[in-house]
């Protein structure tokens, strides 16, 4: 059984996870597209993998981030899920 660490990590969605300067807006300023910073899948991964919780910290509009091609709350949500049924 996979230990939980202690320590809770929590990551900054814009030039932390998604790179800011790929994002394509909608004229409302809302976010429809943008894409991950090389890695930060991974290190997302192996965080999750490691135990740690994780906390996804982000400004703008709620929109950017339900929007399924920049759904970066679902993307850590699938990896910590597919740690968490890999380790069972």
């Amino acid at each position: 059984m996979k230990q939980k660490n202690e320590l809770i990590i929590f990551l900054d969605s814009g030039d932390t996870i998604i790179d800011e300067a790929t994002e394509v807006r909608e004229d409302d300023g809302i976010v429809i597209r943008a894409d991950v910073i090389p890695g930060a899948d991974v290190m997302v991964k192996t965080l999750s993998e490691r135990g740690y919780t994780l906390v996804l910290v982000a400004d703008g509009e709620a929109q950017s981030f339900k929007n399924s091609s920049y759904n970066t709350v679902s993307m850590i949500a699938s990896m910590q899920s597919s740690c968490r049924s890999t380790s069972a």
